[in-house]
């Protein structure tokens, strides 16, 4: 970091997380670590957070007046040909009793969800939107190396003796439905949702936040 561009502010957080639980649903005053921040990004990660509105609380909760909020994280429809070609194979016999009750890993929202929750959570927006990806592999060693390592959710469900026979399966599914190019590389496409936001002051809330929880103490 430049000299004079910021602060970098250590915490311990052995004892418990940075922010304590229900800061902002509660009406609780901010952490005094935070309410002081001036810019929160977040990438690749918020896909795995089943409760976005909460996230977004949090993050009002850290953010000074002003402060920017900017999001990278899989949005609605990524990945929608893997999971065409993971499901069917989920489903057979040979697997199936694996993933009785799997819990859900993902969650990939849309810009229509988030321009609704923006201002509820106390955040005017700048940008939302969905950004098309796509990821390349190298053959199909390199497809099913990345599904193997990033499918987690479901690869480790398999017992290990026969999670690369499952990893296969679903290779071979998806090679199915989407070849490898004329240099055999194989793609997939990818979604992102971006987020710019900028944190607003206490008065200028959405009424509709009300029903997301009371105001925190700004």
């Amino acid at each position: 970091m430049p000299p004079g561009n910021g602060r970098i502010r250590p915490r311990d957080v052995s004892a418990g997380p940075l922010l304590q639980p229900g800061i902002s649903r509660h009406g609780r005053a901010p952490d005094p670590a935070c309410a002081v921040v001036r810019h929160c990004l977040s990438s690749s990660v918020l896909h795995w957070v089943d409760d976005h509105p909460a996230f977004l609380r949090e993050r009002r909760a850290c953010l000074r007046p002003g402060g920017r909020l900017v999001v990278s994280c899989g949005g609605r429809g990524n990945a929608q040909d893997v999971f065409l070609a993971l499901r069917p194979e989920m489903r057979l016999a040979r697997w199936r009793d694996y993933f009785r009750k799997i819990a859900k890993p993902y969650f990939f929202h849309s810009p229509e969800e988030y321009r609704k929750w923006l201002p509820r959570c106390g955040f005017k927006s700048r940008l939302v939107r969905l950004a098309p990806k796509d990821a390349v592999y190298d053959g199909r060693e390199g497809f099913a190396a990345w599904f193997r390592t990033t499918w987690l959710p479901y690869t480790q469900r398999i017992p290990e003796p026969f999670r690369e026979e499952f990893t296969a399966a679903v290779t071979d599914r998806y090679l199915e439905r989407r070849p490898p190019d004329e240099a055999g590389r194989i793609h997939v496409r990818m979604v992102r949702l971006e987020i710019n936001a900028v944190r607003v002051s206490t008065g200028a809330w959405s009424p509709a936040f009300r029903r997301f929880g009371r105001k925190a103490t700004a």
